[in-house]
Protein backbone atom coordinates (compact mmCIF):
# COMPACT_ATOMS: atom_id res chain seq x y z
CA UNK A 1 0.00 0.00 0.00
CA UNK A 2 1.22 3.50 -0.87
CA UNK A 3 1.75 5.56 2.07
CA UNK A 4 0.16 8.60 2.10
CA UNK A 5 1.30 12.30 0.80
CA UNK A 6 1.67 15.15 2.79
CA UNK A 7 0.54 18.15 1.43
CA UNK A 8 0.74 21.77 2.39
CA UNK A 9 -2.10 23.99 1.14
CA UNK A 10 -0.94 27.87 0.29
CA UNK A 11 -3.10 30.44 -1.48
CA UNK A 12 -5.31 27.65 -2.35
CA UNK A 13 -3.28 25.46 -4.12
CA UNK A 14 -2.09 22.43 -2.65
CA UNK A 15 1.88 21.82 -3.17
CA UNK A 16 2.75 18.37 -1.81
CA UNK A 17 5.80 16.28 -1.46
CA UNK A 18 7.38 13.05 -0.45
CA UNK A 19 11.08 12.60 0.32
CA UNK A 20 12.05 9.15 -1.73
CA UNK A 21 14.33 8.15 1.33
CA UNK A 22 11.89 9.38 3.95
CA UNK A 23 8.91 7.60 4.62
CA UNK A 24 7.54 10.48 6.90
CA UNK A 25 7.76 12.94 3.40
CA UNK A 26 8.35 16.68 3.19
CA UNK A 27 6.79 19.77 2.36
CA UNK A 28 7.80 21.94 -0.74
CA UNK A 29 6.84 24.73 -2.47
CA UNK A 30 7.73 25.62 -5.95
CA UNK A 31 11.12 28.02 -6.94
CA UNK A 32 11.79 28.86 -10.44
CA UNK A 33 10.26 25.48 -11.90
CA UNK A 34 12.45 23.95 -9.09
CA UNK A 35 11.50 22.07 -5.50
CA UNK A 36 12.46 23.73 -2.71
CA UNK A 37 11.83 21.34 0.20
CA UNK A 38 11.07 22.20 3.86
CA UNK A 39 10.13 19.82 7.23
CA UNK A 40 6.82 21.70 8.30
CA UNK A 41 3.88 23.76 6.32
CA UNK A 42 4.70 26.53 8.34
CA UNK A 43 7.91 26.52 7.00
CA UNK A 44 6.69 26.12 3.93
CA UNK A 45 4.23 29.05 3.89
CA UNK A 46 6.29 31.17 5.17
CA UNK A 47 8.71 30.60 2.40
CA UNK A 48 6.38 31.04 -0.16
CA UNK A 49 5.27 34.24 1.22
CA UNK A 50 8.54 35.65 0.83
CA UNK A 51 8.88 33.90 -2.07
CA UNK A 52 6.15 35.63 -3.59
CA UNK A 53 6.79 39.19 -1.95
CA UNK A 54 10.50 39.93 -2.65
CA UNK A 55 9.97 40.19 -6.17
CA UNK A 56 8.48 44.01 -5.47
CA UNK A 57 10.57 47.29 -4.86
CA UNK A 58 9.73 49.84 -2.11
CA UNK A 59 8.07 51.97 -5.08
CA UNK A 60 6.31 49.30 -6.43
CA UNK A 61 4.58 48.62 -3.31
CA UNK A 62 3.84 52.05 -2.94
CA UNK A 63 2.04 52.45 -6.47
CA UNK A 64 0.20 49.01 -5.84
CA UNK A 65 -1.20 50.70 -2.39
CA UNK A 66 -1.98 53.82 -4.85
CA UNK A 67 -3.68 51.47 -7.64
CA UNK A 68 -5.70 49.92 -4.60
CA UNK A 69 -7.31 53.03 -3.68
CA UNK A 70 -8.45 54.48 -7.26
CA UNK A 71 -11.06 53.32 -9.42
CA UNK A 72 -11.79 56.21 -11.91
CA UNK A 73 -10.66 56.23 -15.56
CA UNK A 74 -9.04 59.51 -14.92
CA UNK A 75 -6.22 57.32 -12.21
CA UNK A 76 -5.76 55.20 -14.97
CA UNK A 77 -4.83 57.43 -17.37
CA UNK A 78 -2.31 59.16 -14.97
CA UNK A 79 -0.79 55.37 -14.70
CA UNK A 80 -0.33 55.41 -18.42
CA UNK A 81 1.37 59.07 -18.87
CA UNK A 82 3.85 57.61 -15.91
CA UNK A 83 4.67 55.32 -18.16
CA UNK A 84 3.15 52.46 -15.03
CA UNK A 85 -0.38 50.67 -16.41
CA UNK A 86 1.23 48.33 -18.60
CA UNK A 87 3.80 46.89 -15.99
CA UNK A 88 1.08 47.17 -13.05
CA UNK A 89 -2.12 45.95 -14.76
CA UNK A 90 -0.87 42.49 -15.13
CA UNK A 91 0.19 42.45 -11.35
CA UNK A 92 -2.53 44.22 -9.45
CA UNK A 93 -4.41 41.21 -8.29
CA UNK A 94 -1.56 38.69 -7.84
CA UNK A 95 1.04 41.47 -5.88
CA UNK A 96 -2.02 42.93 -4.42
CA UNK A 97 -3.15 39.38 -2.90
CA UNK A 98 0.44 39.07 -1.77
CA UNK A 99 0.60 42.33 -0.10
CA UNK A 100 -2.85 41.44 2.00
CA UNK A 101 -3.25 38.65 3.07
CA UNK A 102 -4.86 36.86 0.27
CA UNK A 103 -7.44 37.27 -2.58
CA UNK A 104 -10.84 37.75 -0.56
CA UNK A 105 -8.96 39.92 2.02
CA UNK A 106 -7.22 41.96 -1.57
CA UNK A 107 -11.21 42.50 -2.67
CA UNK A 108 -12.50 43.57 0.59
CA UNK A 109 -9.74 45.84 1.04
CA UNK A 110 -10.35 47.59 -2.08
CA UNK A 111 -13.88 47.87 -1.41
CA UNK A 112 -12.76 50.04 1.34
CA UNK A 113 -10.40 51.61 -0.50
CA UNK A 114 -13.12 52.86 -3.16
CA UNK A 115 -15.29 53.94 -0.57
CA UNK A 116 -12.47 56.17 0.56
CA UNK A 117 -11.45 57.41 -2.48
CA UNK A 118 -15.29 58.56 -2.76
CA UNK A 119 -14.96 60.60 -0.45
CA UNK A 120 -11.75 62.16 -0.37
CA UNK A 121 -11.87 62.69 -3.92
CA UNK A 122 -10.43 62.07 -7.13
CA UNK A 123 -7.17 64.79 -6.80
CA UNK A 124 -6.45 63.98 -3.37
CA UNK A 125 -5.71 60.43 -5.22
CA UNK A 126 -3.62 61.56 -8.27
CA UNK A 127 -1.09 62.92 -5.58
CA UNK A 128 -1.12 59.45 -4.00
CA UNK A 129 -0.05 58.13 -7.32
CA UNK A 130 2.08 61.34 -8.10
CA UNK A 131 4.52 60.46 -4.64
CA UNK A 132 4.33 56.57 -5.56
CA UNK A 133 6.27 57.98 -9.61
CA UNK A 134 9.38 56.47 -10.17
CA UNK A 135 12.33 57.72 -8.19
CA UNK A 136 14.95 55.64 -10.68
CA UNK A 137 17.30 57.71 -12.82
CA UNK A 138 16.82 58.00 -16.06
CA UNK A 139 19.92 55.96 -17.07
CA UNK A 140 20.43 53.01 -15.11
CA UNK A 141 24.13 51.75 -15.04
CA UNK A 142 25.27 48.09 -15.78
CA UNK A 143 26.28 47.73 -12.70
CA UNK A 144 23.02 48.57 -10.95
CA UNK A 145 21.29 45.59 -13.88
CA UNK A 146 23.77 43.07 -11.90
CA UNK A 147 22.90 44.00 -8.64
CA UNK A 148 19.25 44.19 -8.66
CA UNK A 149 19.74 40.24 -10.55
CA UNK A 150 21.86 39.28 -7.57
CA UNK A 151 19.52 40.44 -4.98
CA UNK A 152 16.75 38.21 -6.62
CA UNK A 153 18.66 35.40 -6.98
CA UNK A 154 19.90 35.64 -2.99
CA UNK A 155 16.69 35.64 -2.19
CA UNK A 156 15.61 32.95 -4.34
CA UNK A 157 18.15 31.13 -2.03
CA UNK A 158 20.57 30.37 -5.19
CA UNK A 159 24.21 29.18 -3.99
CA UNK A 160 26.93 31.81 -4.02
CA UNK A 161 28.94 29.75 -6.18
CA UNK A 162 25.99 30.43 -8.74
CA UNK A 163 26.74 34.44 -8.06
CA UNK A 164 30.14 34.69 -8.28
CA UNK A 165 31.11 32.84 -11.26
CA UNK A 166 28.26 35.21 -13.20
CA UNK A 167 29.09 37.75 -11.56
CA UNK A 168 32.94 37.42 -12.95
CA UNK A 169 31.31 37.17 -16.37
CA UNK A 170 29.51 40.02 -16.38
CA UNK A 171 32.12 42.16 -14.56
CA UNK A 172 34.47 41.29 -18.09
CA UNK A 173 31.14 42.38 -20.14
CA UNK A 174 30.66 45.88 -17.96
CA UNK A 175 34.86 46.05 -18.79
CA UNK A 176 34.72 45.64 -22.60
CA UNK A 177 31.43 47.61 -23.20
CA UNK A 178 31.70 49.94 -20.52
CA UNK A 179 29.47 50.66 -17.07
CA UNK A 180 27.07 52.75 -19.95
CA UNK A 181 23.41 53.20 -18.76
CA UNK A 182 21.24 50.75 -20.21
CA UNK A 183 19.41 53.29 -22.44
CA UNK A 184 22.82 54.07 -23.94
CA UNK A 185 22.90 50.26 -24.93
CA UNK A 186 23.09 49.68 -29.08
CA UNK A 187 23.17 46.84 -31.42
CA UNK A 188 27.17 48.13 -31.72
CA UNK A 189 27.76 47.65 -27.77
CA UNK A 190 27.28 43.54 -27.91
CA UNK A 191 28.70 43.25 -31.20
CA UNK A 192 32.00 44.82 -29.22
CA UNK A 193 31.15 41.99 -26.88
CA UNK A 194 30.95 39.17 -29.28
CA UNK A 195 34.11 40.00 -31.39
CA UNK A 196 35.92 40.09 -27.55
CA UNK A 197 34.75 37.02 -26.63
CA UNK A 198 35.24 35.44 -30.76
CA UNK A 199 38.96 36.51 -30.21
CA UNK A 200 39.55 35.40 -26.70
CA UNK A 201 37.44 31.72 -27.03
CA UNK A 202 40.49 30.16 -29.05
CA UNK A 203 42.80 30.35 -26.38
CA UNK A 204 40.33 28.51 -23.93
CA UNK A 205 40.15 24.79 -23.49
CA UNK A 206 37.20 24.24 -24.98
CA UNK A 207 36.16 27.05 -27.20
CA UNK A 208 32.58 27.12 -28.43
CA UNK A 209 31.72 25.69 -24.50
CA UNK A 210 33.53 28.76 -22.99
CA UNK A 211 31.87 30.94 -25.96
CA UNK A 212 28.38 29.87 -25.41
CA UNK A 213 29.21 30.44 -21.12
CA UNK A 214 30.12 34.07 -21.98
CA UNK A 215 26.90 34.84 -24.19
CA UNK A 216 24.63 32.44 -22.18
CA UNK A 217 25.18 34.61 -18.63
CA UNK A 218 25.19 37.72 -19.85
CA UNK A 219 21.87 36.82 -21.36
CA UNK A 220 20.31 35.71 -18.14
CA UNK A 221 21.12 38.51 -16.22
CA UNK A 222 19.26 40.88 -18.88
CA UNK A 223 16.32 38.60 -19.68
CA UNK A 224 15.69 37.94 -15.82
CA UNK A 225 16.35 41.73 -14.74
CA UNK A 226 14.28 42.99 -17.76
CA UNK A 227 11.49 39.89 -16.91
CA UNK A 228 11.21 41.33 -13.42
CA UNK A 229 11.35 45.13 -14.23
CA UNK A 230 9.66 46.23 -17.75
CA UNK A 231 9.39 49.71 -16.65
CA UNK A 232 13.45 50.35 -17.04
CA UNK A 233 14.57 52.36 -19.91
CA UNK A 234 15.91 49.26 -21.80
CA UNK A 235 16.53 49.68 -25.52
CA UNK A 236 13.94 48.41 -28.19
CA UNK A 237 16.36 45.78 -29.35
CA UNK A 238 17.54 44.57 -26.88
CA UNK A 239 16.09 41.09 -26.60
CA UNK A 240 17.00 40.27 -30.49
CA UNK A 241 20.78 41.24 -30.02
CA UNK A 242 21.05 38.70 -26.77
CA UNK A 243 18.67 36.49 -29.14
CA UNK A 244 21.52 36.91 -31.99
CA UNK A 245 24.64 35.63 -29.68
CA UNK A 246 23.23 32.46 -29.70
CA UNK A 247 22.30 32.02 -33.32
CA UNK A 248 25.82 32.46 -34.18
CA UNK A 249 27.94 30.02 -32.48
CA UNK A 250 31.58 29.82 -32.32
CA UNK A 251 33.17 28.32 -35.30
CA UNK A 252 36.52 26.75 -35.12
CA UNK A 253 39.17 28.12 -37.52
CA UNK A 254 39.82 25.27 -40.44
CA UNK A 255 43.26 24.69 -39.50
CA UNK A 256 41.69 23.15 -36.45
CA UNK A 257 40.54 20.08 -38.02
CA UNK A 258 44.20 19.62 -40.21
CA UNK A 259 46.57 17.30 -38.81
CA UNK A 260 49.97 17.88 -37.62
CA UNK A 261 52.42 17.20 -40.82
CA UNK A 262 54.47 13.82 -40.41
CA UNK A 263 57.54 16.21 -40.79
CA UNK A 264 56.49 17.88 -37.76
CA UNK A 265 55.74 14.73 -35.94
CA UNK A 266 58.98 13.21 -36.61
CA UNK A 267 61.03 16.60 -35.18
CA UNK A 268 59.19 16.55 -32.30
CA UNK A 269 60.35 13.01 -32.13
CA UNK A 270 63.86 13.41 -32.40
CA UNK A 271 63.71 16.11 -30.11
CA UNK A 272 62.19 14.17 -27.44
CA UNK A 273 64.34 11.24 -27.84
CA UNK A 274 67.78 13.58 -27.21
CA UNK A 275 66.16 14.77 -23.77
CA UNK A 276 65.60 11.21 -22.89
CA UNK A 277 69.46 10.65 -23.76
CA UNK A 278 70.48 13.53 -21.49
CA UNK A 279 73.50 11.90 -18.62
CA UNK A 280 72.54 14.18 -16.03
CA UNK A 281 75.98 12.37 -14.11
CA UNK A 282 78.00 13.80 -16.51
CA UNK A 283 77.34 17.26 -14.75
CA UNK A 284 79.82 18.05 -11.77
CA UNK A 285 77.78 17.96 -8.39
CA UNK A 286 80.60 18.99 -6.34
CA UNK A 287 79.64 23.04 -7.20
CA UNK A 288 76.89 24.74 -6.95
CA UNK A 289 76.60 25.81 -11.18
CA UNK A 290 77.06 21.85 -11.62
CA UNK A 291 74.23 20.80 -9.34
CA UNK A 292 72.33 23.07 -10.93
CA UNK A 293 72.77 21.70 -14.26
CA UNK A 294 72.06 18.06 -13.31
CA UNK A 295 69.09 18.80 -11.77
CA UNK A 296 67.87 20.64 -14.98
CA UNK A 297 69.15 17.65 -17.18
CA UNK A 298 67.17 15.83 -14.76
CA UNK A 299 63.88 17.45 -15.13
CA UNK A 300 64.60 17.42 -18.94
CA UNK A 301 65.52 13.80 -19.20
CA UNK A 302 62.13 12.71 -17.27
CA UNK A 303 60.38 15.07 -19.92
CA UNK A 304 62.13 13.28 -23.02
CA UNK A 305 60.70 10.16 -21.92
CA UNK A 306 57.34 11.04 -20.80
CA UNK A 307 56.70 13.47 -24.29
CA UNK A 308 57.60 10.66 -26.34
CA UNK A 309 55.40 7.90 -24.95
CA UNK A 310 52.49 10.71 -25.19
CA UNK A 311 53.28 12.02 -28.75
CA UNK A 312 53.21 8.24 -29.64
CA UNK A 313 50.37 7.17 -27.93
CA UNK A 314 48.34 10.67 -29.26
CA UNK A 315 49.02 10.20 -32.41
CA UNK A 316 47.94 6.12 -32.36
CA UNK A 317 44.82 6.07 -30.38
CA UNK A 318 43.51 9.79 -31.62
CA UNK A 319 43.73 11.17 -27.49
CA UNK A 320 43.09 14.94 -26.87
CA UNK A 321 44.55 16.55 -23.53
CA UNK A 322 41.74 15.28 -21.39
CA UNK A 323 42.34 11.63 -22.16
CA UNK A 324 45.99 12.01 -21.16
CA UNK A 325 45.06 13.51 -17.82
CA UNK A 326 42.23 10.76 -17.25
CA UNK A 327 44.62 7.89 -18.49
CA UNK A 328 45.01 5.29 -15.56
CA UNK A 329 47.17 2.00 -15.55
CA UNK A 330 43.95 -0.58 -15.96
CA UNK A 331 43.61 1.19 -19.54
CA UNK A 332 46.72 -0.07 -20.62
CA UNK A 333 46.78 -3.46 -21.99
CA UNK A 334 50.04 -4.08 -23.13
CA UNK A 335 50.81 -8.19 -22.36
CA UNK A 336 49.18 -10.37 -24.48
CA UNK A 337 48.43 -10.58 -28.30
CA UNK A 338 47.53 -8.11 -29.29
CA UNK A 339 48.59 -4.83 -27.05
CA UNK A 340 45.52 -2.37 -27.12
CA UNK A 341 44.42 1.14 -25.33
CA UNK A 342 40.73 0.21 -23.52
CA UNK A 343 40.13 3.98 -23.05
CA UNK A 344 36.18 4.89 -22.43
CA UNK A 345 34.94 8.19 -23.99
CA UNK A 346 32.97 10.29 -21.40
CA UNK A 347 31.59 13.47 -23.46
CA UNK A 348 28.84 12.06 -24.24
CA UNK A 349 28.01 10.19 -21.00
CA UNK A 350 24.81 12.85 -20.54
CA UNK A 351 23.53 11.98 -23.70
CA UNK A 352 23.92 8.35 -24.09
CA UNK A 353 23.97 7.08 -20.56
CA UNK A 354 27.01 5.36 -20.70
CA UNK A 355 30.76 5.90 -21.80
CA UNK A 356 31.41 5.30 -25.85
CA UNK A 357 33.99 2.76 -25.87
CA UNK A 358 36.79 2.90 -27.76
CA UNK A 359 39.65 -0.16 -28.08
CA UNK A 360 42.65 0.47 -30.21
CA UNK A 361 44.98 -1.80 -30.86
CA UNK A 362 48.89 -0.36 -30.36
CA UNK A 363 51.99 0.14 -33.07
CA UNK A 364 55.06 -2.12 -31.23
CA UNK A 365 56.87 1.60 -31.11
CA UNK A 366 53.89 2.66 -28.83
CA UNK A 367 54.11 -0.28 -26.84
CA UNK A 368 58.17 0.36 -26.40
CA UNK A 369 57.68 3.94 -25.02
CA UNK A 370 55.08 3.46 -23.08
CA UNK A 371 57.08 0.52 -21.28
CA UNK A 372 60.71 2.70 -21.15
CA UNK A 373 58.45 5.49 -19.33
CA UNK A 374 56.61 3.02 -17.14
CA UNK A 375 59.91 1.47 -16.10
CA UNK A 376 61.74 4.86 -15.85
CA UNK A 377 59.23 6.12 -13.13
CA UNK A 378 57.82 3.71 -11.36
CA UNK A 379 55.40 4.74 -8.36
CA UNK A 380 52.29 3.92 -6.57
CA UNK A 381 50.52 5.96 -7.77
CA UNK A 382 47.52 4.81 -10.80
CA UNK A 383 47.87 7.76 -12.99
CA UNK A 384 49.88 6.63 -16.08
CA UNK A 385 51.58 10.30 -16.83
CA UNK A 386 51.73 12.68 -14.06
CA UNK A 387 53.56 16.55 -13.47
CA UNK A 388 57.04 16.56 -11.61
CA UNK A 389 54.88 17.16 -8.49
CA UNK A 390 53.00 13.72 -8.86
CA UNK A 391 50.22 15.19 -9.34
CA UNK A 392 47.75 14.80 -12.57
CA UNK A 393 49.55 16.02 -15.70
CA UNK A 394 46.37 19.10 -16.53
CA UNK A 395 46.18 19.88 -20.13
CA UNK A 396 47.87 23.19 -18.86
CA UNK A 397 51.12 21.23 -17.84
CA UNK A 398 50.98 19.22 -21.05
CA UNK A 399 50.60 22.37 -23.47
CA UNK A 400 53.89 24.13 -21.58
CA UNK A 401 55.72 21.16 -22.31
CA UNK A 402 54.81 20.54 -25.77
CA UNK A 403 55.38 23.84 -26.61
CA UNK A 404 58.98 23.64 -25.31
CA UNK A 405 59.21 20.35 -27.20
CA UNK A 406 58.10 22.61 -30.51
CA UNK A 407 60.45 25.58 -29.77
CA UNK A 408 63.47 23.28 -30.32
CA UNK A 409 62.39 21.20 -32.89
CA UNK A 410 61.36 24.31 -34.75
CA UNK A 411 57.73 23.48 -35.24
CA UNK A 412 55.23 25.91 -36.50
CA UNK A 413 53.17 27.73 -33.64
CA UNK A 414 50.07 27.08 -35.43
CA UNK A 415 50.62 22.98 -34.26
CA UNK A 416 49.63 21.96 -30.57
CA UNK A 417 49.14 18.46 -29.19
CA UNK A 418 45.38 18.67 -30.39
CA UNK A 419 46.24 18.20 -34.03
CA UNK A 420 47.39 15.16 -33.23
CA UNK A 421 43.90 13.46 -32.88
CA UNK A 422 43.68 15.06 -35.95
CA UNK A 423 45.74 12.84 -37.98
CA UNK A 424 43.72 9.52 -37.84
CA UNK A 425 40.49 10.62 -39.47
CA UNK A 426 42.45 12.26 -41.93
CA UNK A 427 44.50 9.08 -42.61
CA UNK A 428 41.61 7.25 -42.46
CA UNK A 429 39.53 9.29 -45.46
CA UNK A 430 42.53 9.52 -47.55
CA UNK A 431 42.46 5.73 -47.33
CA UNK A 432 38.85 5.47 -48.21
CA UNK A 433 38.07 4.15 -44.88
CA UNK A 434 34.58 4.10 -43.92
CA UNK A 435 32.87 7.20 -41.29
CA UNK A 436 32.32 4.55 -38.73
CA UNK A 437 35.88 3.73 -38.42
CA UNK A 438 36.85 7.35 -38.22
CA UNK A 439 33.70 7.77 -35.13
CA UNK A 440 35.31 4.76 -33.69
CA UNK A 441 38.59 5.96 -33.42
CA UNK A 442 37.78 9.46 -32.00
CA UNK A 443 34.95 7.89 -29.68
CA UNK A 444 32.44 9.98 -31.54
CA UNK A 445 28.55 9.85 -31.76
CA UNK A 446 26.07 9.95 -34.92
CA UNK A 447 22.72 11.57 -33.61
CA UNK A 448 23.13 10.54 -30.28
CA UNK A 449 24.16 7.13 -30.61
CA UNK A 450 27.39 5.04 -31.13
CA UNK A 451 25.70 3.70 -34.43
CA UNK A 452 26.90 0.17 -33.06
CA UNK A 453 24.08 -1.59 -32.41
CA UNK A 454 25.29 -5.45 -32.96
CA UNK A 455 27.69 -5.05 -29.78
CA UNK A 456 30.94 -3.87 -28.23
CA UNK A 457 33.85 -3.55 -31.04
CA UNK A 458 36.12 -5.84 -30.24
CA UNK A 459 39.95 -4.10 -30.32
CA UNK A 460 40.74 -5.71 -34.01
CA UNK A 461 38.30 -3.51 -35.77
CA UNK A 462 40.56 -0.91 -35.79
CA UNK A 463 43.72 -2.61 -36.81
CA UNK A 464 43.55 -1.34 -40.29
CA UNK A 465 43.22 2.47 -39.76
CA UNK A 466 46.17 1.97 -37.27
CA UNK A 467 47.92 -0.06 -39.68
CA UNK A 468 47.71 3.13 -41.97
CA UNK A 469 48.95 5.53 -39.45
CA UNK A 470 52.16 3.50 -39.17
CA UNK A 471 52.46 3.27 -42.46
CA UNK A 472 52.65 7.22 -42.51
CA UNK A 473 53.66 8.49 -39.80
CA UNK A 474 56.39 5.48 -38.32
CA UNK A 475 58.58 3.84 -41.33
CA UNK A 476 55.33 1.77 -42.81
CA UNK A 477 55.21 0.36 -39.05
CA UNK A 478 52.29 -2.03 -38.76
CA UNK A 479 50.31 -3.69 -35.32
CA UNK A 480 51.82 -7.36 -34.80
CA UNK A 481 55.33 -6.38 -35.93
CA UNK A 482 58.70 -6.43 -33.93
CA UNK A 483 59.75 -3.22 -32.75
CA UNK A 484 61.63 -1.39 -35.31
Amino acid sequence: MPKPRKYVRINGIEYTGVSLHKPSGRYYVRANGKRKYFRTPEEARAAYRAMTTVHLTEHERAVMEAVARVRSAAAVEKLKELGLHEAINSRVRIVGGVLHGGERAFFDYLESANALANTVGVPQMEATIQEASPQRPKSLKLSAVFEEWERLKRLAGREERYLTDNGRVWKRFVRVVGNVGIAELTGTSFKVWREHVMKEAPRRRSPANWASSMHGRVGLVFRAVKRHNPDWPWPAGITDWIDAWERRPFRPKPSNRQPLPVASYTSLINVADRWAGIDPSQFDASTQEGRAKRRQATVRRRMGIQMKAILALTLNCGLDPIDIERLRHRHLKLKGDLPHLDLPRKKMKHVLGTEVDRRTPLLPSTVAVLDRWLTFEVTSSDLVFRSAAGGPLRTAHLGRNFRKLAKEAEVEKEWSIKHLRNAGPTVAKRSGLSRDTRDAFLGHVVNGTSKFYEGDLDETYLIPLVNEIGRIYCDGERVGNESM
